[in-house]
């Protein structure tokens, strides 16, 4: 059986695919960029700011840059969820 394709559909599912996708890349990036600095406090923020925009970690490495922040700021508790 063969289905009929709505090209428009297809191409707007792409768009908000890569939208996600780069919003997701952007949350990491400037996190790393922010431990390269020492910035500890800027990557805890950033994080914060990702999950209020719905941010998951889909890996636990996504999660590494987040969890060495608390550490570095003593935050034990939150640094082993």
């Amino acid at each position: 059986m063969v289905h009929s394709v709505d090209v428009q559909q297809v191409q707007r599912l792409v768009h908000i695919g890569r939208r996600a996708f780069l919003a997701r890349m952007r949350h990491q990036v400037q996190a790393e960029l922010a431990r390269t600095s020492g910035d500890w406090q800027k990557v805890l923020t950033i994080r914060n700011k990702a999950l209020k925009q719905g941010w998951r970690p889909n890996d636990p490495l996504e999660s590494f840059v987040f969890i060495e922040a608390y550490a570095h700021s003593n935050d034990w508790e939150n640094a082993r969820k």
